[in-house]
């Protein structure tokens, strides 16, 4: 489809070389592997990314990390923005979204990350920056806002990796990257049958 698509666009004098036909197929393929690969993050280093974090930057500025790698965004990272403590369910592993009153998605979760957002939010009302709120990220004293402006959230995470001089990932990266771990852990347990 794709050599295709250059044959085309060389048809239109677009492009003048369709490299698809000079590489072969195998190294083609292992350089997309490669360059798919190198945007995820893998569970563990995603949590040791984290635990570094930690040291240099505030868990505020951390939390939305954690929550856009397993998925908890929504339009305006609204989801993020509005998540509390009781939509979380420990035996049931699940982030309950809602909005008005009504259950808009269930977002598996784990352990690990119902405990940080538990830490987030204790350490957080411990100090006297923050709003003590019921919401997980929690809006600064000197806010007019009840809930965290979408603006003050990506600040938020651009001060966690610059502080930890850590490469800023694409939020839509780390959330690739869960979804394909939790694909290939499903793909792991599954049993064949035939």
């Amino acid at each position: 489809l794709i050599s295709q698509y250059l044959d085309w666009a060389i048809s239109k004098k677009f492009i003048s070389i369709n490299n698809i036909k000079i590489l072969p197929r195998n190294t083609y393929t292992e350089i997309s592997q490669k360059l798919a690969s190198s945007r995820l993050i893998s569970y563990k280093r995603f949590w040791d990314m984290i635990q570094l974090m930690e040291v240099h930057t505030d868990i505020q500025n951390i939390i939305p990390i954690v929550m856009a790698y397993y998925c908890i965004s929504g339009d305006d990272m609204k989801w993020m923005r509005n998540l509390k403590l009781e939509d979380l369910d420990k035996e049931n592993e699940v982030a309950y979204i809602t909005s008005e009153g009504e259950i808009k998605a269930v977002i598996p979760v784990d352990d690990k990350f119902i405990d940080y957002c538990k830490k987030a939010h204790e350490e957080a009302d411990m100090g006297s920056e923050y709003v003590s709120t019921s919401l997980i990220i929690k809006p600064t004293i000197n806010s007019r806002s009840d809930v965290v402006p979408e603006n003050t959230l990506y600040a938020r995470i651009y001060k966690a990796f610059d502080d930890s001089n850590i490469k800023r990932i694409r939020l839509n990266d780390l959330a690739k990257s869960r979804k394909i771990g939790l694909l290939l852990d499903i793909r792991k347990r599954r049993k064949l049958t035939t």
